[in-house]
C-alpha cells in the first residue's frame, strides 16, 4: 500500500515539475521571445494575475518568474525529464540560484 501511495507521490510530483517548465519555456519563448526585457516582468505579473484569478494558487507572477527561470536554466526538455524523476520541485527551486550549468549537475 506504501509503494502505490509513493509512487503516485512521485508520479504527481513528476508531472507538476514538467508542467511547470513547460509553462516557463512558453512564456520565455512564446510570450518574450527570448527577451528579457524590463517589460517582461510587467507582462508575467499581468499574466499571473489572469491565471491565479482563473486556476487559483500555483500561477501567480512569482511562480511565474520562477517557472521562467527554471526553463531557462534547464533549456532541453529531455534534462527535465530525468531530473523530474529524481528531484521535486522545491530541489529544482534550490538549483536556480547556481549560476553555471556545470554547478546545476553536480
Amino acid at each position: 500500500m506504501i509503494g502505490v501511495a509513493l509512487w503516485r507521490f512521485i508520479s504527481a510530483n513528476v508531472e507538476l515539475t514538467r508542467q511547470y517548465w513547460t509553462v516557463g519555456q512558453r512564456i520565455q519563448v512564446e510570450l518574450l521571445k527570448g527577451e528579457r526585457a524590463a517589460y517582461g516582468a510587467g507582462v508575467v505579473s499581468e499574466l499571473g494575475t489572469r491565471l491565479a484569478s482563473e486556476f487559483s494558487r500555483g500561477f501567480e507572477s512569482n511562480n511565474l518568474h520562477r517557472m521562467r527561470q527554471f526553463a531557462r536554466a534547464f533549456p532541453e526538455a529531455e534534462i527535465v525529464a530525468t531530473l523530474s524523476r529524481q528531484l521535486s520541485w522545491s530541489h529544482m527551486l534550490g538549483l536556480l540560484p547556481l549560476k553555471s550549468a556545470p554547478a546545476r549537475q553536480c
